[in-house]
């Protein structure tokens, strides 16, 4: 992650191979698009790399997705594919995004056989800030979701930075939607889904989308697009950047200006012809950061106020966030030698900050102020425990009201607290993306670096990808062993998952309450009342 336009944000709110003659060994799909080979594991089959759009490249650059030509001959699909074009940095959780490819949108698939049969599909799109992140991250491997639950489970790449997010329609019309061009890969990516699915051995009527942070806030988006509704059934929100609304498109061309000169180009055309890693580093090194924003096309109006006034997808919504988010950063930033951020005095001055704090809360700056420090002595943790609420666990909330409104919604707190301290020297707790590894039942080897151990788990891996499963065939997490009541405004129910976990009632009242009454465009759903 770029930790220093990241976590200031928090305060403030290989190529594809080519098409060869069938083989005589691994599973053959015939999609829509052309016939694919994959490879045969004990009780799996895996495709790796299916084009889902054409190369976003040359003259498609920043322009939507459009479909992928049609092929005649077995294509394989049998090793992972590039990331898209980013700037690779620091991630304990990322292990795969240093190979890279301007094309790049495909799609993996993992089915236990590609057959008749109609299993429940599970979608996943990748976080990293829509900066950072991809589909070869072996964290996001799905077999052992696959295998455990008998169900096909996809994971997405989508265009990253100044490829997906560059506004350009107001130079040049052609370019209308593109400045959200990687959030229309999404939907060209689900689209994908309902046309070939069946043919792996899923369900396209069962389809559930699920993604963490970026990919969190990519499903709740998914939520209030209304072309994207009947690609999707269920939905998971993990840590969801959820806070506000998709960014006013003025602020989008502002960014472009600063791309356009930090390139030392007038045009789109003239952007389009350079080089995609040169193009990545002038962006980087100028500090713009291209983000989703709302446009005059496919995001005119906002995907919240869609589903506040219940025009978005009526799906069943499970969501939730992890405990201590923010010890993501304060474990990862600041390391002796990274001066990228102070991370220490930036959270030492949230509090002191009277201006910004006001801002959000008016009157009731003081009394958040002291409702934290009383419940979080050590000034560290009360600050990193404000910040996570206001980004991740408040809105969260909030959504799963809105959304319970319309459709089953159902909230979890993941508490499991991780011993493992990262290059600061602090301890990671129940920081963002901790619970990824449960979730995708990755091996305790592999996880432990930055879980700890599996004899400090108990049976958290298992409780937690069997509640995902449960979710993604019923629409109720659920399980024999975990009972799951839904969340509403009247009855707060919520799981806390841990290596025992438990159900509470409405945890940690006091600092729901104090986001609940926030009088600011940060938090844009209204609570008619509080319980």
């Amino acid at each position: 992650m770029r930790c220093r336009r990241i976590l200031a944000a928090l305060v403030l709110g290989a190529v594809f191979a080519a098409p060869t003659a069938e083989a005589s060994n691994g599973p053959i799909v015939r999609t829509a698009d052309g016939p694919v080979q994959g490879l045969q594991k004990p009780g799996l089959q895996v495709f790796r790399g299916l084009p889902y759009a054409a190369p976003p490249v040359g003259k498609l650059r920043f322009l939507p997705p459009v479909a992928h030509g049609r092929w005649s001959t077995v294509r394989p699909a049998r090793n992972r594919t590039p990331a898209c074009v980013q700037t690779p940095a620091y991630d304990p959780t990322e292990n795969s995004n240093d190979v890279m490819a301007e094309d790049c949108l495909t799609v993996n698939v993992w089915t236990p056989r590609a057959d008749g049969r109609k299993r429940p599909v599970l979608v996943y799109i990748h976080g990293g800030a829509f900066v950072v992140g991809s589909a070869r991250n072996t964290w996001f491997d799905g077999a052992a979701l696959a295998r455990r639950g008998d169900a096909v489970i996809v994971t997405v790449q989508y265009r990253l930075g100044v490829f997906g997010y560059t506004e350009l329609s107001h130079l040049d019309s052609r370019f209308g939607g593109g400045g959200n061009a990687g959030l229309l890969d999404q939907v060209a990516a689900l689209r994908w889904v309902n046309r070939n699915i069946a043919k792996f051995g899923g369900n396209q009527d069962n389809v559930t989308v699920f993604g963490e942070s970026a990919g969190g806030e990519s499903v709740r988006i998914l939520l209030g697009h209304r072309p994207a509704q009947g690609l999707f059934h269920r939905a998971i929100i993990q840590s969801g950047i959820l806070a506000g609304s998709l960014g006013p498109v003025s602020d989008a061309r502002d960014t472009t200006r600063t791309v356009m000169d930090a390139v030392g180009v007038q045009s789109a055309q003239a952007l389009q012809q350079v080089d995609a890693l040169k193009l990545e580093k002038l962006v980087n090194d100028s500090g713009a950061f291209p983000y989703p924003h709302q446009d005059d096309y496919a995001y005119a109006e906002s995907p919240d106020e869609i589903i506040r006034t219940g025009r978005g997808a009526r799906v069943p919504l499970l969501i939730g966030t992890n405990l201590d988010e923010i010890r993501y950063w304060t474990a990862m930033c600041a390391a002796p030698g990274d001066d990228s951020v102070n991370t220490p005095a930036l959270l030492r001055n949230v509090f002191g900050n009277r201006e910004m704090m006001q801002r959000y809360f008016g009157p009731q700056a003081d009394k958040v102020i002291a409702t934290y420090q009383r419940d979080y002595p050590n000034p560290e943790e009360a600050v990193t425990t404000f910040l996570g609420d206001g980004d991740f666990r408040a809105s969260s909330i909030r959504l799963a009201e809105i959304q319970g409104r319309f459709a089953p919604s159902y909230m979890y707190l993941f508490n499991y607290r991780s011993p493992v301290k990262g290059r600061t020297g602090k301890p990671y707790g129940s920081s963002h993306s901790m619970e990824l590894p449960f979730v995708f039942g990755i091996s305790p080897a592999d996880a432990a670096r930055v879980t700890g151990p599996a004899s400090l788990w108990g049976d958290l891996q298992d409780r937690t990808m069997d509640a995902w499963l449960a979710f993604a065939r019923t629409g109720n997490p659920s399980t024999p062993t975990l009972q799951w009541p839904q969340y509403t405004q009247f009855r707060r129910t919520t799981m806390l998952l841990d290596s025992a976990s438990k159900l509470v009632h409405d945890p940690y009242r006091d600092q729901r309450l104090i986001w609940s009454r926030v009088p600011t465009d940060l938090f844009p759903y209204p609570i008619p009342f509080e319980v």
